[in-house]
């Protein structure tokens, strides 16, 4: 199995995968194939272009691939990864939005998130990962997410396995730990929503990192 991710060149992404994701792959001794890609122009293309490096790798390495955001930190081994059944044709997060945000329980609305995603290498998961780039292309406006949710959910021949909140982790909007859903000592993978300071070109935070 193969861990996967890209960051762009020249933006902050660069020190943020250098303090996120590297230290944590070498902790844990994890197999990783991370690329450096050009940028283009904006965080929406950027993110977009998942689904095109997710089927580039798998491609190049003809196994099970495991893409992360290059945020993502690996806090505990992710035994799960090597024990999904290779029968599911993709491995994501369904988060169970209403909880997450409101501390709702009983609603009903769930939302994909793809910073985490296991792809078996097989047919079905290319010919899925084809999809969702016809969709991106023909919707480059939209949230390359959002679109993925909307494929899987036309898709009903696909096998879809659920993988926990525990590998996909991220903080509020105030920086904490949602410990309403886990505890910190369960937590696998969890992201620091670095988009959040870097999405925007405008804002200080990518005027500082500019003059460093």
């Amino acid at each position: 199995m193969k861990i996967i991710s890209y960051y762009t060149k020249q933006t902050p992404y660069e020190t943020v995968v250098k303090e996120n994701l590297f230290p944590s792959l070498e902790k844990w001794n994890l197999d990783y194939d991370i690329q450096a890609i050009d940028d283009k122009g904006s965080w929406q293309a950027n993110t977009s272009y998942k689904s095109t490096f997710c089927l580039e790798m798998l491609k190049k390495h003809q196994e099970t691939c495991v893409f992360l955001d290059s945020d993502a930190q690996i806090w505990k081994e992710p035994k799960l990864f090597w024990e999904i059944p290779f029968d599911y044709d993709i491995g994501i997060h369904w988060l169970d939005w209403y909880w997450r945000w409101r501390k709702q329980k009983g609603e009903k609305k769930s939302e994909l998130l793809s910073g985490t995603m296991w792809l078996p290498y097989k047919t079905k998961t290319m010919d899925l990962l084809n999809n969702f780039i016809a969709e991106i292309n023909r919707n480059p406006n939209t949230w390359e997410q959002r679109i993925m949710q909307q494929v899987i959910e036309k898709r009903q021949d696909l096998k879809v396995y659920n993988l926990p909140y525990s590998y996909i982790v991220f903080p509020n909007h105030g920086g904490a730990f949602p410990i309403h859903m886990l505890k910190e000592e369960e937590c696998v993978i969890y992201h620091s929503q670095a988009s959040r300071k870097y999405k925007n070109r405008n804002n200080t935070h990518w005027s500082n990192w500019k003059k460093t």
